[in-house]
């Protein structure tokens, strides 16, 4: 070989190790919550040894979160057991129908007691999804019920009925799922996991109204966004070639929306609402499709406003039960801005983990292996541990309920009209009922700086957060939360959770 091709060998080899971060360390989950030393988190700590442990992504392609998240978008899961259950159907007030598939156990639940997880899967995903009925899966062989919500539109053997998809916040779809399940199985105790989009829904609907959280014994959120109008400018940008990841996202959308114009693009319907078909296809971000489409379908002002509404970061703060929030610091779909709102909870909230992982990408948590990862991946190992500490809590009574004695929900469709699909709007921005009280926005005003955890990483920790700091001030404080250093201050805040250095390779 020559000189000139030795070095230019050299030189692709250093470049590959570089992207594909090859020599970064294998390292343990931060781990941030107001008071490690409370019975209820140490308790969750103890029974989930994979907080305590290393996470190590595939050897070759694992720490590059682009690749983390490609590999999950193209190939779902590895030897997925694909499992046999149930499809359920309920036709909702405005003509829509609900689908749900329902898994029964492979056996008891060690307990003794009856209990059930409810996925809510991302945007445009359903129980047909690998990584979902991975997720299924799991949940059998350990002996829970498992139920999966399938957006509306998303299951391409299931026509619309009524002139909706789902959204990005809509939460009477997970509402009125619940209410069945709860049917089918009286007495069954609730976990609630949603993942990405299905994360957002699923804490807008438990702090949109607290009576929801009554008879849910907690909560999972994996690789949510928080804020639309936070995220879609950074993400815009070709910063960590979000660009790129929001045009494919648009792509897909359009792909549902094309499957179903009839009832969408309908002449009826494209008067009734304004609706621009030609803008729809023309669209080639998020924002521009929800736009023409979205906006107008369901009687918003404006896209900012749809966004505002459908966005969960408002609600988080209302949420009393265990809830655990992951996120992965090479995610390129969710900006580490966003951070701030997961932190914020952990800090002012009892009951709320946030776990964050240095790798992962989005959806993805491959680990082990040299090139091929194991069947199991990270994600999953941490949701079906932190589900069995919280049944084992439960059990024991040794289970945080803060509304145990809330009076009793109330159906969550009572407000949509058949065939209005606008009135939708109002059942999904505002409360489920009117004779049931808004969620409270008491906050403890209590302030304490999060204990170190895990490995090193753990040197740049969350202290001095004000618990009194609203919304606005932490959108408008984190601004440049990783642009301009490794700590956010101002009134009092101080973060310095992340590395400004985040291992995000730049494809």
């Amino acid at each position: 070989m020559s000189p000139l091709l030795a070095a230019a060998f050299a030189l692709f080899m250093y470049l590959l190790v570089r992207l594909l971060n090859i020599t970064h360390p294998a390292a343990s989950p931060l781990i941030y919550a107001k008071d490690r030393s409370s019975q209820f988190v140490q308790s969750v700590l103890d029974m989930c040894p994979i907080l305590h442990q290393p996470y190590h992504p595939p050897f070759l392609w694992g720490k590059n979160g682009h690749v983390q998240t490609i590999v999950y978008a193209r190939m779902g899961r590895l030897n997925i057991q694909v499992p046999d259950g149930v499809r359920h159907s309920k036709i909702m007030p405005d003509g829509a129908n609900l689908t749900f598939d329902l898994y029964e156990p492979f056996r008891p639940h060690p307990t003794g007691e009856s209990h059930c997880i409810i996925f809510c899967p991302g945007i445009g995903n359903n129980s047909e999804s690998p990584y979902i009925q991975s997720l299924v899966h799991h949940s059998q062989q350990l002996g829970y019920v498992a139920v999966v919500l399938n957006h509306l539109g998303s299951l391409k053997k299931l026509r619309l009925t009524s002139p909706r998809l789902f959204t990005y916040g809509g939460t009477e779809e997970l509402a009125a799922v619940r209410a069945e399940v709860e049917r089918i199985h009286p007495g069954c105790h609730l976990i609630l996991v949603g993942c990405s989009m299905g994360a957002n829904i699923v804490l807008k609907y438990l702090g949109e109204d607290q009576s929801h959280q009554r008879g849910i014994l907690a909560a999972v959120s994996v690789n949510q966004g928080y804020d639309v109008n936070k995220a879609l400018p950074i993400l815009k940008s070709w910063r960590d070639m979000g660009r790129f990841y929001v045009y494919v996202m648009t792509e897909n959308q359009k792909q549902i929306i094309q499957a179903h114009q009839e009832q969408l693009l309908s002449s009826e319907n494209k008067e009734k609402h304004d609706i621009d078909e030609q803008k729809i296809w023309q669209a080639t971000s998020l924002d521009e499709l929800d736009d023409a489409l979205s906006v107008r379908l369901f009687g918003y002002t404006s896209v900012e406003e749809y966004y505002r509404e459908m966005s969960c970061y408002r609600h988080i703060p209302n949420i009393k039960i265990p809830l655990l929030i992951l996120n992965a610091e090479d995610d390129p779909v969710v900006p580490k801005e966003l951070l701030v709102y997961p932190l914020k909870a952990a800090e002012t909230q009892p009951y709320t983990i946030f776990v964050l992982t240095k790798h992962g990408g989005h959806l993805g948590f491959y680990e082990r292996g040299f090139f091929k990862p194991s069947n199991h991946t990270w994600m999953d190992r941490l949701i079906m541990e932190y589900s069995e500490a919280i049944t084992n809590l439960y059990s024991d009574g040794k289970l945080p309920q803060p509304f145990k004695d809330l009076g009793v929900s109330v159906s969550p469709d009572s407000k949509l009209k058949v065939g209005d699909v606008a009135s939708w709007k109002d059942a999904t921005i505002s409360k489920m009922n009117n004779n049931i009280a808004p969620a409270g926005e008491d906050q403890d005003k209590e302030t304490r700086t999060s204990k170190e955890m895990g490995d090193s990483r753990n040197n740049h920790i969350l202290s001095g957060m004000s618990s009194n700091l609203t919304d606005e001030d932490l959108r408008a404080h984190s601004e440049g939360l990783f642009g301009s250093g490794d700590s956010l201050t101002g009134s009092g805040l101080v973060l310095e959770a992340l590395k400004k250095s985040t291992n995000t390779a730049q494809l």
